[in-house]
């Protein structure tokens, strides 16, 4: 996994999805759109943000929204709607 998501990662610069910056601005700069030089630009400046001491900062905030979310849900659904 780990040469997937950060040895191999040079070999899914040219992504298959590509938009158009006229018709979509904000998409056609996503991570998932970008291609080339662009892409290997944007991910080098991205990667700093992931690191795992960062992410087991905010970890706490997605297991809040996550119960948050359940708990909507389950209200919401309660009556068989």
């Amino acid at each position: 996994m780990n040469n997937i998501l950060v040895k191999d990662s040079q070999y899914f610069r040219d992504n298959i999805v590509s938009l158009n910056e006229e018709l979509d601005p904000l998409a056609s700069r996503s991570l998932l759109t970008i291609k080339g030089e662009r892409w290997h630009h944007f991910r080098t400046n991205l990667t700093p943000v992931f690191t795992s001491g960062k992410m087991k900062k905010v970890f706490y905030l997605v297991d809040t929204c996550g119960k948050e979310l359940a708990d909507c849900l389950d209200k919401a659904t309660a009556d068989g709607k």
